[in-house]
This record gives C-alpha cells, structure tokens and sequence, in this order.
C-alpha cells in the first residue's frame, strides 16, 4: 500500500490527487503531536 500512494499526485489541481502519502508519513512517525492538533480542531 505504501508503494501505491507514494506513486499519488500531491498537486491538489490535479485530478487523482491525495494528500495520503502525508497522512502515512506521519502514522509511521514517532511523533505524535499531529493527533492532538487533530482533536482539538474536532473538539473546537
């Protein structure tokens, strides 16, 4: 799977584009500061 999204488009103006492979990047991150930015968004 991570070798398919690597292979996605990022370029939001292109057709067939994901932001996945940032989301991958930061799910196999040992920093897990992006979690809490994300709920705190929702809980707002």
């Amino acid at each position: 799977m991570r070798h398919r999204v690597d292979g996605l488009e990022t370029t939001d103006t292109v057709a067939g584009s994901s932001n996945f492979g940032k989301f991958m990047e930061l799910f196999e991150s040992e920093d897990s500061r992006w979690i809490d930015e994300i709920n705190a968004e929702l809980e707002k």
